[in-house]
């Protein structure tokens, strides 16, 4: 069994929705046991959800990484990460620290 301690990414899509339906669903990521309880409730807190059901969070939230009781760090990013070199560098440094 290996002791190596990882950057568990999460992906979530962002966009400027006119449509605000409601809010993140209470039982959003429920069934993801080692993900850090802080780092669901910002999730749930900084989203919504459309007239679709599909669930959206704004294009300028970066939630911080966090360190999960299993020594893996948690890693939020967006497709507006993805797009900006800098950003995600910067990001993926600073979970990187973390883990060390």
């Amino acid at each position: 069994m290996s002791n190596t301690k990882e950057i568990r990414v999460i992906g979530f899509i962002t966009n400027e929705v006119k449509d605000v339906c409601g809010p993140i669903p209470d039982n959003y990521l429920d069934s993801e046991k080692n993900i850090p309880s802080k780092l669901i409730e910002e999730m749930k807190s900084n989203g919504w959800e459309d007239s679709n059901g599909v669930l959206w969070w704004g294009k300028d939230f970066q939630p911080e990484p966090v360190m999960g009781e299993d020594g893996n760090v948690y890693l939020c990013l967006s497709d507006e990460d993805m797009k900006d070199n800098s950003r995600i560098m910067e990001r993926m440094l600073r979970s990187q620290q973390m883990i060390q």
